[in-house]
C-alpha cells in the first residue's frame, strides 16, 4: 500500500483537533507504547467463503460467512474477528446437517463453543448482518449536495478492518483460501478477488462468483461494488482489466499503459511469474491515498487518473509499479506481524524505484532513492524499522517501513553486488511464497546465497533506530606526496560497521580504496604527487542512509557537479547550496540551465533558493522557462522561499498570466507569487476558479488566501466546504479556513462563524 493511505475520515474532527492544540500550546504527552508480539494461532482456518447481499442504499450486508477450520491444539472455544455484527445465529456443519453452535458476540468478536483436538477438522457457517460499518467497507452515492457521487461500496481491510464486515481471524499470520458471492442489483459490476466463475441472474439480483484458491491473509481480500468503464486485456493468458468511472475510459492508456512490461520485469526480478489468477485495477471514489494492493485487484485513487495536460509531469507510473511488486511482496509472501511490515511497503518502495530503473535509467533510480534515504533518515530517528512497540498497527506505516526500508535494501544491492543480491532475492521469495515471514526469513535467504554473515547489517540498518552521521575529510600533504581521508563517525552510540569507499583522480592516475570501519574513525591513504581534480565519497552509494559532510574543497565539488554520474552530481548541488560565493552561484546557474538530468537541475534550483542576491534570483527567474515543466516547477518553489521579490513577483505574474501547460507549475508559481508580491489576492481570488489534476491549482490559491491578513478571505474559503467541491479540495479549504481563522486580525466572532461552517460542513 502506498505511504498509508487510510479511507477518508469526516476532515473537522483531526483538523479542529489540531487547530485547538495549538492555540493553547499545551504540549503533547509521549507515552511508550506496550510490547507486541504475534497471538496464538489455535486453529488454522483454510477457507472464508462469503454469500453476501449488498445493499447501496441502505449501506449494509448480510448472509454467511462459512469458515473451514482445523486445530493446531486441543481447544473448546474459537475466537474469531467480527466488529459491530448483528450475528443471527451459528451452525456447525457436518455434511448436509447443520446443528446450532453456542456462541458469545461482544461487538468486537466471537467466541464460538467449538471444542477440537489437534488436527480435527471444523466448518462453521455465520449468519450476520453489518450495517453502516464505521471501518472496512465504504460506501457512496449521490446527495442533494453531491449528485454526481455514483453508488459504490469498496472495501479497505489493511492493517485489520475487513474484521468489520466479515468474520475472520484478522491478522497477517493467517492465510486462507477465500470466495465470495455477492448477490447485487442489476447493472452494477462487482470486483473480488481470484477467478470470477460466473454472474447469474437470480430473482431480483445479478449474483457474482469468485474464488481465490491459492491462500492470502483476511486483509488482503477486496469487495467493490458500482459502475464502470472497463478495458480488458490478457498477459500470458491471465485476464487483465481496468475499472475507471464512468466517461474516463480515455485516461486508461496514461495510467496503465506500461502494465504487462511491468508484470514482466517484477515475474523476471523475483524468479517466479505473477502468482495469481487475474490482475485487475479498479480506480474507486474517493480512495484517500494511492492505492491497496489486494490479492489480483489493486484499488487505486481516482487521482491515478488524468489527462494529457497533467501527464506532462505527473505519472502513475511509480503508484502502478509499487502495487504491482506487492502481488509478491505483501501478497505471495506476508509479514507474520506488523512489526515485520517493512517486508511488504520497503520492497514496493524500492520495486518501483527498480522498475524506473529498468525503463528510465539510472538517473531516475537516483534521484528517486535519494529521495527516499532524505525522508528515510528523517522518519527512522527514533524507532528502529523492526519495532515491536507501537499503540496500533497504523502506527508502523510510516517512513521507516516506506523509504528508510527501500534504501536499507538499496544499500544491501549496492554492498553484496547486483548480481549476489538477485540470488538472495529470488531464494528469499521462493522459499517465503504462500508464508507469513519474518525479517530473518529475509537474512538468512540472503546468507544462503552469498555467503555472507548479515547479522552485523540487519542489526545496524534494520534493528536499531538512528543512522550514521560521517564527517569525510580530504587533505593533501604535497610534501610528503600523499592524500589522505579521514572518515569519522560523530553520531552518539555505539558506531555502525560501515564499508567505505573512495575514488579520486590525481593527475592521470584514477584511484580507489576502500575499507572496513569498525570504530569511530577511518583512515584511507592515497600516494600521489599530483593535486586530485576529481573526489567522490562513496561513489556506489553504499551508504545512502548515512548523513555526510564531505570537506574537499570548493573546487572539487564544482567538478563534481559538472561530471560524473547522477547520484554525484545530485550531491554536489547539495553541497554548493551551502556555498554561497559568487562563482558557485553561477555554476549552480548553468547546471539549472543545462544539466542533461532534469533531477539534477531541480536539486541545483532548490540550491539557488539558499543563495541569496540577484543572481540566484535572476537565474530562478531563468528557469521559469527552462523545457522540462520540473525545472520550472523547481524554479517557482525555489523563488517561493525567498520572500518579498518585485522581480520575481513580475516574472511570476508572467507565468500566471501566460499558457503555462503544466498544473503543477502553475500551482508551484501561484504560492511563489503569492509570497513575492505585496497584494497577490487578485490573482489567488482568479485561478481559485481554475479546475486541474488533484485541483493542485486551486488548493495552492486557498493555500494563499490563509495566508493573508484579510478577514475577508475567510468567505471564499468556507464556500469551498461545500460538497459539490471534490474532496481534495474540500480538505484544502478545511486546513485553510482553520490557518485563517486563528490569525491574529481575526476576531473572535468571525473566528467562530469559520470554524463553525467547519464543523457544519464536514
Amino acid at each position: 500500500m502506498t505511504a498509508r493511505p487510510r479511507p477518508r475520515a469526516p476532515l473537522a474532527g483531526a483538523l479542529l483537533l489540531g487547530l485547538a492544540a495549538a492555540l493553547s500550546g499545551a504540549p503533547a504527552r509521549a507515552e511508550d507504547p506496550p510490547l507486541r508480539t504475534p497471538p496464538d494461532r489455535p486453529v488454522d482456518v483454510r477457507r472464508i467463503a462469503l454469500d453476501l447481499a449488498v445493499d447501496l442504499e441502505a449501506r449494509a450486508v448480510e448472509g454467511t460467512a462459512t469458515l473451514d477450520l482445523v486445530a493446531l491444539t486441543r481447544t473448546r472455544t474459537v475466537r474469531l474477528d467480527a466488529v459491530d455484527h448483528e450475528v443471527v445465529r451459528v451452525e456447525r456443519l457436518r455434511g448436509q446437517d447443520a446443528q446450532p453452535l453456542p456462541f458469545a458476540n461482544d461487538g468486537r468478536s466471537l467466541e464460538l463453543e467449538l471444542a477440537l483436538v489437534r488436527d480435527e477438522a471444523a466448518a462453521v457457517r455465520v449468519t450476520y448482518r453489518v450495517r453502516q460499518p464505521k471501518e472496512g467497507l465504504h460506501f457512496f452515492g449521490p446527495t442533494p449536495d453531491a449528485p454526481d457521487t455514483p453508488w459504490q461500496v469498496w472495501s479497505q481491510g489493511e492493517p485489520q478492518t475487513n474484521r468489520y464486515w466479515f468474520p475472520c481471524v484478522d491478522h497477517p499470520d493467517e492465510r486462507q483460501q477465500t470466495a465470495l458471492t455477492a448477490r447485487v442489483k442489476p447493472g452494477l459490476t462487482v470486483v473480488s478477488n481470484g477467478a470470477h466463475l460466473g454472474t447469474a441472474r437470480e430473482g431480483d439480483h445479478d449474483v457474482w462468483r469468485f474464488a481465490q484458491e491459492r491462500e492470502h491473509v483476511s486483509y488482503l481480500v477486496t469487495l467493490v461494488v458500482g459502475t464502470f468503464d472497463i478495458e480488458r486485456d490478457t498477459w500470458r493468458g491471465k485476464p487483465l482489466a481496468y475499472y475507471v468511472p464512468r466517461g474516463r475510459k480515455a485516461d486508461i492508456p496514461r495510467s496503465f499503459a506500461r502494465t504487462k512490461d511491468m508484470l514482466d520485469f517484477f515475474s523476471d526480478l523475483t524468479g517466479v511469474e505473477y502468482p495469481w489468477p487475474k490482475y485487475e485495477q479498479v480506480v474507486v471514489e474517493q480512495f484517500e491515498a494511492g492505492g491497496m494492493e489486494n490479492t489480483g485487484a489493486t484499488t487505486l485513487n481516482e487521482f491515478t487518473l488524468h489527462d494529457e495536460r497533467a501527464h506532462l509531469d505527473y505519472s502513475s507510473e511509480g503508484l502502478v509499479a509499487h502495487e504491482l511488486a506487492h502481488q509478491w511482496f505483501g501478497d505471495l509472501l506476508t509479514c507474520r506481524d506488523w512489526a515485520h511490515i517493512w517486508i511488504n511497503e520497503s520492497f514496493a518502495t524500492w520495486g518501483d524505484a527498480v522498475w524506473h530503473e529498468h525503463a528510465h535509467g539510472a538517473d531516475e533510480y537516483a534521484v528517486e532513492m535519494l529521495g527516499n534515504a532524505d525522508r528515510g533518515i528523517g522518519a527512522g530517528k527514533q524507532r528502529p524499522i523492526v519495532d515491536r512497540r507501537w499503540a496500533s498497527p497504523d502506527a508502523m506505516f510510516d517512513g521507516r517501513a516506506y523509504p528508510k526500508g527501500a534504501a536499507v535494501l538499496h544499500q544491501l544491492r549496492a554492498q553484496l553486488g547486483p548480481d549476489d543480491f538477485l540470488r538472495g532475492l529470488r531464494l528469499f521469495v521462493a522459499r517465503a511464497a504462500d508464508r507469513s515471514v519474518e525479517t530473518d526469513d529475509l537474512r538468512r535467504a540472503l546468507e544462503d546465497a552469498t555467503g555472507r554473515n548479515l547479522e552485523r547489517y540487519f542489526h545496524d540498518w534494520v534493528h536499531r533506530p538512528g543512522n550514521p552521521v560521517l564527517d569525510v575529510r580530504l587533505e593533501r600533504d604535497a610534501a610528503r606526496g600523499v592524500v589522505v581521508v579521514t572518515v569519522k563517525q560523530t553520531q552518539p552510540g555505539e558506531p555502525y560497521r560501515l564499508p567505505v569507499e573512495v575514488a579520486l583522480r590525481a593527475g592521470e592516475q584514477d584511484l580507489r580504496q576502500e575499507v572496513l570501519m569498525d570504530g569511530r574513525e577511518a583512515r584511507l591513504v592515497f600516494a600521489t604527487t599530483a593535486a586530485p581534480t576529481r573526489f567522490r565519497f562513496d561513489p556506489r552509494e553504499q551508504l545512502i542512509l548515512a548523513e555526510r559532510t564531505v570537506h574537499m574543497g570548493r573546487d572539487l565539488w564544482l567538478a563534481a557537479l559538472r561530471e560524473g554520474d547522477a547520484f554525484g552530481r545530485l550531491r554536489a548541488a547539495r553541497a554548493l547550496g551551502h556555498d554561497h560565493a559568487p562563482e558557485v552561484t553561477d555554476a549552480l546557474g548553468r547546471a539549472l540551465a543545462e544539466d542533461p538530468f532534469w533531477g539534477v537541475r531541480d536539486e541545483a534550483a532548490a540550491a539557488l533558493g539558499r543563495h541569496p542576491g540577484d543572481r540566484a534570483r535572476d537565474a530562478l527567474v531563468a528557469g521559469l522557462r527552462a523545457d522540462h515543466p520540473k525545472v520550472r516547477r523547481a524554479a517557482a518553489d525555489a523563488l517561493a522561499g525567498r520572500g518579498r521579490d518585485p522581480k520575481a513577483g513580475e516574472a511570476l505574474a508572467a507565468v500566471l498570466a501566460g499558457d503555462e501547460p503544466s498544473y503543477y507549475v502553475l500551482a508551484a508559481a501561484l504560492r511563489a507569487f503569492g509570497r513575492a508580491v505585496d497584494d497577490p489576492k487578485a490573482a489567488l481570488l482568479r485561478l481559485l476558479g481554475l479546475p486541474s489534476h488533484n485541483e493542485v491549482v486551486r488548493q495552492a490559491a486557498l493555500d494563499g488566501l490563509a495566508d493573508l491578513d484579510d478577514p475577508a478571505v475567510l468567505e471564499p474559503l468556507r464556500a469551498h466546504l461545500a460538497l459539490r467541491h471534490p474532496y481534495a479540495l474540500r480538505q484544502a479549504a478545511a486546513r485553510a479556513v482553520g490557518r485563517a481563522a486563528a490569525r491574529p486580525g481575526v476576531t473572535p466572532a468571525v473566528r467562530r462563524a469559520g470554524l463553525g461552517e467547519l464543523d457544519a460542513r464536514i
